[in-house]
């Protein structure tokens, strides 16, 4: 069975400096430790692209150059594995996630905070606002133990990106004071 997943690119366009947001399908290995493998490759090459063209600022991100370095590090000898299925000239709103329902992960990397939001962890038969609803996965639950994603999130972070977790929440005391 495959697991299926979304990769949304939010963030300013590289033309005209306005907002732009992608959304990818990648209907197999959409789980975190293979697709942040695509999205690692993906933001490196793209930040190979600024250090090597003066006219462009090393440190902006644009979603149009990501967009097309993602399609490019997602596809392989059995063909492209992260489809452009979405196109939007504003900032993210809960339409540009789609309705499909057989979604087990979803990935926001948003290029201007240079951050990246992973959803899911599991098939729900809902649409993508249902996995949203829920909140950013904690890194427990995107480690699930693999050494290979933890590598993978260490070499993204070294580029300048960092993750967005759900709050560790601390559990309350029972204890009670006594005055």
């Amino acid at each position: 069975m495959s697991t299926r997943s979304i990769i949304v690119i939010t963030g300013l366009d590289n033309r005209h400096n306005s907002p732009q947001t992608y959304r990818f399908y990648k209907h197999s290995d959409g789980y975190p430790s293979h697709t942040l493998d695509v999205i690692y490759h993906a933001i490196n090459d793209a930040e190979n692209v600024l250090k090597g063209d003066r006219s462009l600022s090393p440190t902006k991100m644009h979603t149009d150059l990501l967009a097309g370095k993602l399609i490019g590090h997602g596809t392989s000898q059995f063909g492209m594995g992260v489809k452009l299925e979405h196109e939007s000239p504003s900032v993210l709103k809960p339409a540009d996630y789609g309705e499909q329902e057989d979604l087990e992960f979803i990935y926001v990397i948003d290029t201007t905070k240079r951050s990246i939001s992973i959803y899911g962890g599991g098939y729900l038969g809902q649409p993508p606002v249902a996995h949203l609803s829920k909140g950013e996965l904690s890194e427990k639950d995107i480690l699930r133990d693999e050494k290979e994603t933890k590598d993978l999130m260490n070499k993204i972070k070294s580029l300048g990106f960092k993750f967005i977790h759900k709050e560790k929440v601390k559990p309350k005391s029972n204890l009670v004071k006594i005055k």
